[in-house]
């Protein structure tokens, strides 16, 4: 991997492209029934484990809150989600929905020096509610409930 994109760096620009546009092409998730088939939807397994906890797989799910997508992105958060992070134009579209859940979930995990348990429970509860309980002690079991299933799912 780390060698076709020093390929593309130094080789010429339109076979590059070429190249680019057909390794992209291998980790798009293939569509079926409004469901995603497989269980591979990014190369980063992490990332995989989250949209399974996330959606099961479904780019059309809408949680009862207004999460969308495979990754579950609340609206506000795509439309600012800060840490330099693009905004999401479409929720509903697989590549471009793991693309922001990736951006934002990376993020999140180098705002609290790649502590797991903290970005996850940003993702799911939000930024603001993390800072405060990591300001109280940071105690696993002051999460909600919730947030603590969600992440012994993903981590366990």
């Amino acid at each position: 991997m780390i060698s076709l994109l020093l390929l593309l760096l130094a080789g010429e620009k339109r076979n590059n492209m070429e190249m680019l546009s057909g390794l992209l092409e291998l980790f798009k998730p293939q569509q079926t029934e409004g469901l995603i088939s497989g269980k591979s939807f990014s190369p980063d397994p992490f990332i995989n484990k989250v949209i399974e906890a996330e959606s099961s797989g479904n780019p059309k799910a809408v949680s009862p809150v207004g999460a969308k997508g495979l990754m579950q992105i609340m609206d506000a958060t795509a439309e600012q989600p800060g840490f330099g992070i693009k905004p999401l134009e479409d929720p509903f579209d697989p590549v471009e929905n793991v693309r922001f859940g990736t951006e934002y979930l990376y993020a999140l995990m180098d705002r609290y020096n790649d502590d797991t348990t903290s970005a996850l429970a940003a993702y799911n509860w939000g930024v603001g509610n993390v800072d405060k309980w990591l300001k109280k002690g940071g105690d696993f079991n002051e999460l909600p409930k919730e947030t603590q299933n969600y992440i012994k799912k993903i981590t366990e």
